[in-house]
C-alpha cells in the first residue's frame, strides 16, 4: 500500500481518459462481492441478509436459514448500529449490550478496526481457549483478555502493513457508513481508498442510486486535478472548535503543509475535573455566583464575539470555499459557529463532519486534518476467491454444527414426549410395589423389614414403558436423610444412576443443584462418582451447583481430602486441601493482624499528635497571659511616672534636673544608666523605660523560681 496526495493522481494512468469510464465505485460489501465476482470469474453467490436476533431464537439468519418468520410479525424492531445485528426483543437487546461481543467490538470500532460477527468471534475464543494451559482458571469474559485480543489485531495488522498510519481502515468489506469508499480498476487491478466527504455530502450518498455512481469518479477526477494552474484552484476551511478552544485556517490546493489564513486562541470555559461549558451548567439549573463561575460566563461570551469577528473577516474567503470541513461537538459549542447572521448558514452544503477524531484544535491539527482528507491509499486489487471459499467451507462447518445440535435437542425431546405418553398409558410397576410405597410414606421399619428380613422381596424389574425410579431418588425427593443414609448402605448400586425425571442427573448433582451440603458430602462418602455427567445438559456435579458456594466449597475440600480418589479435571472441580485451607486462615489471620497494628499505630500517632497540640495551646496561653501582664506593669508604670510628673511644680523640676547633674542624679536598677528627668517606679527600684521594667520583672521572677527549687 501507498498513501499520496490526490493532486499527485493527476497525470497519473489511473485517471486517463480511457481508463476513466472503467472506473467503479465500491460503496457497499454488496457491490465489492460483485465486482470480485465478476473479476474472477466466478459465478454468483447468494448474500447473507443482516444478522437478525428474534425473541425466540439467538442464531444469525441468512438467506438460507428459514427461522425469521416471527421478526416480520414483531412490533419492536432495533438495530446495534456497531455489531449490525437487529433485535425483535428488549431482553435480548439489552443482554447484547451487556456481552463481551459487543464490548470488543465497541473497541475495534474506536481502533478502526473490522468489526466481527457473533460465529468469528466465538470461533476466535475457542483458539483462544485451546492456546492456554488446561489447568489455569480463566474468567472467559474479563476487560484484561479483550484487550490482550484487540492488541493481537493491531499488531497483525501492522505486521501485514509496514506504512501503518493512524485512522485507516483495512477490511475487506466497506459497510456503508464507513467514512471510505473504494474506486476500482480491474484492468490496472488497483484500488484506491478516498474519504467519501471530498466527494460529497452525506445526504448526497444517502439518496445516490446505482446510476448516478459515475458521477463520483468524475467528482474525484476534478479534485484531483484542481491542483493544477489549468483548473480553477480549490480551496477548503478547516474550523475546530472544543472545550474553550478555536482554530480555523484556509488553505489552497495543492499546498497542503501551510494556509494563507488562519487563526487560534483559547478561553477559559469549562471547569477542570469537572467538564462541561459553563451555559450548559446553568441550563440545568445550577446557576451558581463564584468568581470562577463568573469568569467562565465571560470568557464563553468573549469566545463568541473573538469567533464571529474571526469569521466575519474571512467573509469573502468563506464563499470561495468549495469545502468547509467541521469539528464542533451538537450544542453550544456548534451554535459558536453557525450563529444567526453568519457567513455560514447551518444548511450550507459545503458543510463536512471530519470523520476522525480530532485531539485538540490547534493549527497543527488543522495541518494533519488537511493532508489526512486529501491524501488516498493506493493498493493493490486483492484476490478474494481463496478467502471466499474459505469462509463458505466455515460457515457450512457451522451451519452442520447447529444442524447436529438442532437434532440432538429434537431427539432428546422426542424421547422425554415418548416417556410422558407411556406413562401416562400404563401404570408404572413402582407405585404398586411396597418398597417404592413404604420409601414415599417415609416408614424406614418397613424397607429395613422388605430388604433386611422379608427374603421372599425381590426387587421389581422395569419394563420397556417405565421410566428409572430407585428408592434412593424418592428419598432424596422427600428429603429424608434417615432413609438416604439407610439405602446407601443397603443399595450402594443405586448411588450413580441418572434419573430420567431429573433430565437425566443423578443423586449427586440433584442434591448439588438444591444447595444440600450434608446430603451431598453423605453421598460422596457413600461412593457417589462426581466426574459422572449428564447426557442431556453435559453437566457435571460442579456445574450444577452454580449458584451454591456452599457446596462448591465442600465439593473442593472433599477432593482435597481424597486427592487421588478420582479425576478430578474431569468433573471440573479444583480441590482444596487442608494444606491450602490452612495458608488462606492464615493469610486471614495475618491481613487481621496487619491491620489490628495499624489501627493501633494509627490510635498512637493521633494521641500522640493530640498531646502536642494541647501542649502548643498550653504555650500559647502562657504566651498570651505573659504579654497581658507586662502590658498591666507597663501601662501602670506609665501612670505613675505621668501622674508623679503633673505634681510637681516648676521650681521642683529644675531643682531635680540640677541635682542630676551635680551628683549624676538615679540610675536605672536594670541597665545602670543615669535617669534623666522623672524614672518610672516599681517597688522600691527606678528605670529609664518601659522595656527596662519589664527585663527586671523577669529576672527577677525567675531568680525567685530558682531559689524556691533550692
Amino acid at each position: 500500500m501507498k498513501r499520496v496526495t490526490c493532486f499527485q493522481l493527476s497525470n497519473s494512468s489511473f485517471l486517463k481518459d480511457d481508463q476513466r469510464d472503467k472506473l467503479e465505485v465500491i460503496l457497499s460489501t454488496k457491490c465489492l462481492d460483485e465486482i470480485q465476482q465478476s473479476f474472477h470469474q466466478q459465478p454468483q453467490q447468494p448474500s447473507v441478509v443482516p444478522t437478525t436476533v428474534t425473541s425466540t431464537t439467538t442464531t444469525v439468519s441468512s438467506s438460507t436459514s428459514t427461522s425469521t418468520s416471527t421478526s416480520a410479525t414483531t412490533e419492536f424492531d432495533h438495530l446495534c448500529n456497531t455489531c449490525s445485528i437487529r433485535f425483535n426483543d428488549k431482553d435480548l437487546r439489552n443482554n447484547h449490550y451487556r456481552s463481551q461481543l459487543h464490548r470488543y467490538n465497541l473497541k475495534l470500532k474506536m481502533a478502526h478496526l473490522p468489526i466481527l460477527g457473533e460465529k468469528e468471534f466465538e470461533q476466535m475464543t475457542n483458539n483462544k481457549e485451546e492456546e492456554e494451559d488446561s489447568d489455569s482458571d480463566s474468567s472467559g469474559g474479563s476487560d484484561s483478555e479483550s484487550e490482550k485480543i484487540l492488541t493481537n489485531a493491531q499488531s497483525s495488522l501492522m505486521d501485514d502493513n509496514d506504512e501503518y498510519q493512524g485512522y485507516q481502515f483495512y477490511e475487506t468489506s466497506i459497510e456503508m457508513n464507513d467514512p471510505k469508499l473504494k474506486i476500482v480498476s480491474k484492468e490496472l487491478k488497483l484500488q484506491v481508498n478516498v474519504w467519501r466527504c471530498i466527494l460529497g455530502s452525506t445526504q448526497d450518498f444517502r439518496a445516490m442510486s446505482s446510476a448516478e455512481k459515475p458521477q463520483l469518479v468524475n467528482t474525484f477526477n476534478r479534485v484531483c486535478r484542481a491542483g493544477t494552474a489549468a483548473t480553477t484552484p480549490l480551496t477548503w476551511a478547516v474550523l475546530l472548535c472544543s472545550g474553550g478552544r478555536f482554530a480555523g485556517a484556509l488553505y489552497k490546493a495543492p499546498n497542503l503543509s501551510k494556509s494563507f489564513e488562519h487563526k487560534t486562541f483559547h478561553r477559559y470555559t469549562t471547569r477542570k475535573k469537572q467538564g462541561g461549558s459553563q451555559s450548559t451548567k446553568d441550563s440545568q439549573g445550577g446557576n451558581k455566583k463564584s468568581a470562577g463561575a463568573a469568569m467562565r460566563r465571560y470568557n464563553e461570551k468573549r469566545l463568541r464575539e473573538e469567533v464571529a469577528e474571526v469569521l466575519e473577516s474571512w467573509k469573502s474567503h468563506l464563499q470561495q470555499c468549495n469545502y468547509i470541513f467541521v469539528f464542533a461537538p451538537k450544542g453550544n459549542t456548534r451554535d459558536i459557529l453557525f450563529y444567526p447572521g453568519g457567513p455560514i448558514a447551518p444548511e450550507d452544503q459545503r458543510i463536512r463532519n471530519i470523520p476522525f477524531p480530532i485531539i485538540r484544535p490547534t493549527y497543527s491539527e488543522t495541518q494533519r486534518v488537511t493532508s489526512t482528507l486529501f491524501s488516498v491509499d493506493i493498493d493493490l486489487l486483492e484476490d478474494f476467491s481463496i478467502l471466499e471459499k474459505e469462509k463458505e467451507a466455515e460457515l457450512e462447518a457451522e451451519l452442520e454444527k447447529e444442524r447436529e445440535k438442532e437434532q440432538r435437542i429434537a431427539t432428546a425431546n422426542q424421547i422425554k414426549q415418548q416417556l410422558k405418553d407411556t406413562q401416562a398409558k400404563q401404570i408404572s410397576v413402582y407405585e404398586t410395589d411396597i418398597l417404592f410405597k413404604a420409601t414415599k410414606a417415609k416408614d424406614l421399619n418397613e424397607v429395613k423389614r422388605l430388604l433386611e428380613d422379608d427374603l421372599d422381596y425381590e426387587l421389581p424389574i422395569p419394563s420397556e414403558n417405565d421410566s428409572i425410579i430407585t428408592p434412593l431418588s424418592i428419598a432424596i425427593d422427600n428429603k429424608d436423610n434417615e432413609m438416604i443414609k439407610y439405602l446407601i448402605q443397603i443399595l450402594p448400586s443405586d448411588i450413580n444412576v441418572n434419573i430420567p425425571k431429573w433430565n437425566f442427573k443423578s443423586c449427586l448433582m440433584k442434591a448439588a443443584s438444591d444447595g444440600h451440603v450434608d446430603l451431598v458430602l453423605m453421598l460422596l462418602d457413600g461412593g457417589a462418582d462426581p466426574t459422572i455427567k449428564s447426557p442431556i445438559t453435559n453437566e457435571t456435579v460442579y456445574d450444577s451447583a452454580k449458584g451454591h458456594q456452599k457446596v462448591r466449597d465442600a465439593l473442593r475440600e472433599w477432593a482435597g481430602d481424597n486427592i487421588g480418589k478420582f479425576d478430578y479435571t474431569l468433573a471440573n472441580i479444583p480441590p482444596l486441601t487442608k494444606q491450602m485451607i490452612a495458608d488462606r486462615e492464615e493469610k486471614k489471620k495475618q491481613k487481621k493482624q496487619q491491620q489490628k497494628e495499624k489501627e493501633k499505630a494509627k490510635k498512637l500517632a493521633e494521641k500522640e499528635n493530640k498531646a502536642k497540640e494541647e501542649e502548643q495551646k498550653k504555650k500559647k496561653e502562657q504566651d498570651r497571659l505573659k504579654k497581658v501582664e507586662e502590658a498591666k506593669l507597663v501601662q501602670q508604670v506609665q501612670q505613675t511616672r505621668i501622674a508623679k510628673n503633673d505634681m510637681l511644680t516648676e521650681r521642683e523640676r529644675r531643682a531635680l534636673a540640677a541635682e542630676t547633674r551635680l551628683v549624676g542624679g538615679i540610675k536605672c536598677t536594670q541597665c545602670g544608666i543615669p535617669i534623666a528627668g522623672m524614672p518610672f517606679e516599681r517597688l522600691n527600684h527606678f528605670y529609664c523605660s518601659t522595656r527596662c521594667v519589664v527585663q527586671h520583672k523577669n529576672s527577677t521572677n525567675v531568680n525567685d523560681l530558682l531559689l524556691n527549687k533550692k
